[in-house]
């Protein structure tokens, strides 16, 4: 696979799991981005809110993301 592709890939993947720490998923055809993430990178999450936002932020650490925070998220974008 391409860096290119690598690159657009990871950038799914945590789109993904940001999502899904929300409570949506991107697809109900393809595996849940947590068990991705447990199976090729052997990042494990734990069922609880916790356990999925240490693994969501393992996962920006060792691909070189910025976590997002949970800070003004839920601002709606007014100004």
């Amino acid at each position: 696979m391409s860096d290119e592709m690598t690159a657009l890939r990871m950038s799914t993947i945590k789109m993904g799991l940001e999502a899904e720490m929300n409570g949506f998923r991107l697809t109900s055809k393809a595996p849940r981005c947590f068990k991705i993430i447990e199976i090729e990178f052997g990042i494990k999450a734990k069922r609880s809110a916790q356990g999925k936002r240490v693994a969501y932020e393992e996962f920006c650490k060792r691909f070189g993301f910025t976590p997002k925070t949970d800070k003004g998220a839920t601002d709606g974008g007014a100004s």
